[in-house]
């Protein structure tokens, strides 16, 4: 059966309630304004990007869904070098020397997870949505963000840098849904599979977004 996007309408009608009052009469929360919100209360779909991508419009800013765009595209395509460069080079090098110990180059983890989805999908596929359904911007929420914030000073500290939070202006953990389509399909609004809850990082490190993948 074919999967049609809610999420929208689903988060409308959730942000709709405390300004009728459903199931609540007081009066506070008529004050509620869209900055009060939390994430996923404003979902746009957008398909201006490589891949098509839903987020909360106030949270995620052009050149980082541009950069989320890539990643997935890189995937899609399995394209190493698309894939390499929207990804933070401190800790993508210690990704590969010390997790892979230098047995993956950036082509086979690409390729491997290409053909992981493709499998999974049953055929060539294209992505036909991002849904970035959550996000984590403050340290004591995920204890997965918590480690990798402070990590990434760690990696910097041995490698002779300066600590990367000193010049880190966002820091986000996202969780995404990852909707297929066939390749060459065209299809932004409904799929035949998915794959929920791929966890990715973001962080704008002087003035530049990038992802990090775990």
């Amino acid at each position: 059966m074919k999967r049609r996007f809610i999420a929208l309408a689903g988060a409308l009608l959730l942000t709709a309630c405390p300004l009728t009052g459903c199931g609540n009469s007081d009066s506070s929360s008529l004050n509620m304004t869209e900055d009060d919100m939390p994430y996923g209360a404003t979902l746009i779909k957008n398909t201006e990007f490589s891949v098509p991508l839903q987020y909360d419009r106030r949270f995620i800013e052009d050149a980082l869904a541009e950069k989320l765009g890539h990643y997935y595209h890189a995937l899609q395509e399995n394209d190493a070098e698309e894939f390499s460069a929207v990804l933070f080079p401190l800790y993508h090098d210690y990704e590969l020397e010390t997790v892979y110990e230098g047995k993956y180059t950036d082509a086979d983890v690409v390729k491997n997870t290409h053909d992981a989805m493709e499998s999974l999908h049953g055929g060539e596929f294209d992505f036909a949505l991002l849904d970035i359904t959550e996000m984590v911007t403050k340290q004591g929420v995920s204890e997965d963000y918590d480690a990798l914030y402070l990590m990434l000073d760690q990696l910097a500290e041995d490698s002779g840098q300066e600590p990367v939070t000193k010049e880190l202006q966002a820091f986000y953990e996202l969780t995404i849904d990852r909707y297929f389509c066939d390749k060459g399909a065209g299809i932004h609004g409904e799929t035949d599979s998915l794959i929920e809850g791929e966890r990715l990082f973001a962080l704008k490190y002087k003035d530049t977004w990038y992802l990090i993948y775990t």
